[in-house]
Parts: C-alpha cells; sequence; structure tokens
C-alpha cells in the first residue's frame, strides 16, 4: 500500500512538474541557477513586448486606446474647462501614458536594479509580470477604468 501510494505521488509529480505555462521558458524556475540561464532573455522579451506594443498603440491596434482617444476628444468639446484633465488621462492611449511609462520603469528597475528584489526569483517573476502586462490584449484590458472615467464624466453622453 505505501509503495503504491509513493508511485501514484511520484507519476503525478512527474504530470504536475510538466505542467508549465504557454511558451515553456516563462515557468518560474526553482533555482538561482536557473534564474541566471533565464533572466537575461525574459528581459529580453520584455524589451521587445514592451516595442510591440508601442507600435500596436501608434497604430491603433489596442482597442480601448482608441476608444479612450475618441472619448478624448468628444470631452473636449463638452465641456473645454476639463481639457487638461482629459488630455492628461488620454495619454494613457499611447507609449507616453502612466501606464505604459510604469512598464518602462519597471523593465529599468529589473535591468539595472537587481538588489531591489527580495530574491533572483521574485525578480524573475516581476519581468515575466512585465512581459504579461505589455500584451495588447492585457494592456486593453488596464485601459478599461480609464474610458469608463471618460463616460463618467460625460454625465451620460457616452457608453460605459
Amino acid at each position: 500500500m505505501r509503495q503504491t501510494l509513493y508511485i501514484i505521488c511520484l507519476v503525478l509529480g512527474s504530470i504536475i512538474s510538466g505542467c508549465g505555462g504557454p511558451g515553456g521558458g516563462d515557468a518560474v524556475p526553482v533555482s538561482a541557477a536557473q534564474v541566471a540561464e533565464r533572466i537575461d532573455a525574459r528581459i529580453s522579451t520584455a524589451d521587445s513586448a514592451l516595442d510591440n506594443l508601442s507600435n500596436d498603440l501608434d497604430k491603433g491596434l489596442v482597442r480601448n486606446a482608441l476608444l479612450l482617444k475618441e472619448y478624448a476628444r468628444i470631452s473636449i468639446e463638452q465641456n473645454p474647462a476639463l481639457a487638461s484633465l482629459v488630455t492628461n488621462l488620454a495619454k494613457d492611449a499611447s507609449a507616453e501614458g502612466a501606464q505604459f511609462q510604469n512598464l518602462r520603469n519597471r523593465l529599468t528597475q529589473v535591468k539595472n536594479k537587481p538588489d531591489f528584489f527580495e530574491s533572483p526569483i521574485a525578480r524573475y517573476q516581476e519581468v515575466n509580470a512585465i512581459i504579461s502586462a505589455a500584451t495588447p490584449e492585457n494592456f486593453n484590458y488596464a485601459l478599461i477604468d480609464v474610458v469608463n472615467v471618460l463616460a463618467d464624466m460625460s454625465a451620460g453622453k457616452l457608453p460605459r
């Protein structure tokens, strides 16, 4: 019985350990040596992800960024007194906005301040979080609140 339980646990452990995330290389390494082997590649991936997101924003491929720009235009027409506030909110639809710049700053910290992180694995997890946040789908989702703020400011003239 004990031997059977051991074999079952061993088989289940093998199955579970083979269930990494998509892409294979983004699973969290278990040792500092594995982190050292992979961190530079993940940082490069994060740089590329941010560059791609910036290009997608410039090309109008992020739906909520387009909505945000349009809502900002309409909001300024409806209430010119709020132009400064609305313009600042609308920056989030571009690589100059606070949300995008926050991702850039986080990546700079990962690159240049490894001692800021509790452990090499925490640093690795942060770069993976940046990569995830930089996908057009996730960035699009992050803009929903800003779009809704402008909708709320329109006194019901713009849909949420």
